[in-house]
């Protein structure tokens, strides 16, 4: 269950002392903003507990994002079935606790992004990333925010995930207009709806959200002023441990083959002018309300490009998330897809 938390006081953005106010005020709510982004997102959705799912079932977890939706297809029209893959998906509202049931090995497979899989890899040469599902982020600032470009970010109060992508998309946004990391306030929210709720409701300057919470958050007023595209593409990674690699060799093979065919029915229902359709397939709550989401059509399984993985190992680095003189491991296992994805 989500908890409504309370609005954090705005303050009036032509005092000449506002830089400075806010950077005071951003203080002393960071710890209710860091509560609040690591209390959204206790439960996976559907929720599934581990103990009830066959342990033969290959076990994915998933976020409720765009880049995702191939799998959900799969699983709605049949297709994993069709193939004789027993599995199941299971939804988590935000990356972290993805992140943190594949690590305990609760599930074979999961979606996580190049920066955390980068990390881990250089923790324990002992994950392997099958293939991208193309992730992309958005910088959305709200109504009252008065931040018409990426220039007018500095100062501002900008919500993430951090240490992922999301970290490092900001962090490339500021580079692009001259700022330096800590000129820009960071607080970390988790939960994608709750991050998504707070940009709407004002409660902060702006956020990076994926699809399809941008589009939610544009219609009820968000305004989007730049792309992760621009700076590095394929973000999102589907990682497994060595161990399911040698034990469901064939069933990881299975899901690589069910993720084309539902991206071939997918095109086919845009083709026919029933994305909108197609999008409902997600599980995100609202999704229903929103009109201006139109989906562009997917690509079959691709690898990360080597420009993407220099650039998220290279930002880690400088992060100190991964050794100055740590040499990279081998991350990525090419025997499930062949083709990289363009840089």
């Amino acid at each position: 269950m989500r908890t409504q938390k309370k609005a954090i006081p705005r303050m009036d953005n032509n005092s000449p002392f506002i830089p400075k106010m806010k950077r005071i005020l951003f203080a002393a709510l960071l710890p209710l903003l860091l509560l609040t982004g690591n209390t959204g997102c206790n439960h996976p959705r559907p929720a599934a507990a581990n103990d009830s799912i066959d342990s033969l079932s290959l076990r994915m977890g998933l976020l409720p994002t765009l880049d995702c939706l191939p799998f959900y297809i799969a699983e709605e029209k049949g297709i994993f079935d069709t193939l004789g893959l027993d599995i199941h998906l299971i939804t988590y509202s935000c990356a972290m606790n993805c992140d943190t049931a594949f690590l305990r090995h609760h599930l074979d497979c999961s979606v996580s992004d190049i920066v955390k899989a980068q990390v881990w890899n250089a923790e324990n040469d002992s994950i392997r990333a099958l293939m991208t599902t193309n992730l992309r982020l958005f910088l959305l600032t709200s109504r009252q925010a008065r931040i018409m470009n990426t220039e007018s970010i500095k100062e501002k109060i900008l919500a993430i995930t951090r240490n992922s992508v999301c970290d490092m998309t900001l962090d490339n946004i500021s580079r692009s207009v001259q700022l330096g990391s800590d000129e820009v306030n960071k607080p970390q929210i988790n939960d994608f709806d709750l991050r998504m709720s707070m940009l709407v409701q004002n409660q902060y300057d702006g956020a990076l959200l994926p699809e399809p919470y941008a589009s939610m958050a544009q219609q009820r007023g968000a305004r989007r002023v730049s792309d992760s595209d621009l700076f590095c593409k394929g973000l999102s990674l589907v990682v497994t441990h060595l161990s399911t690699i040698d034990r469901r060799r064939s069933d990881l093979e299975l899901l690589v083959k069910a993720y084309n065919i539902a991206v071939d029915s997918i095109n086919a229902s845009i083709d026919k002018g029933l994305g909108r359709q197609i999008i409902l397939s997600l599980p995100v709550n609202g999704l229903e309300n929103d009109t201006t989401l139109q989906l562009s059509r997917f690509s079959h399984a691709s690898l990360p490009s080597d420009s993407s993985l220099t650039a998220a190992r290279t930002w880690a680095t400088g992060r100190r998330l991964i050794p100055a003189k740590k040499a990279p491991g081998q991350l990525l296992d090419s025997t499930f897809v062949k083709v990289h994805h363009n840089p």
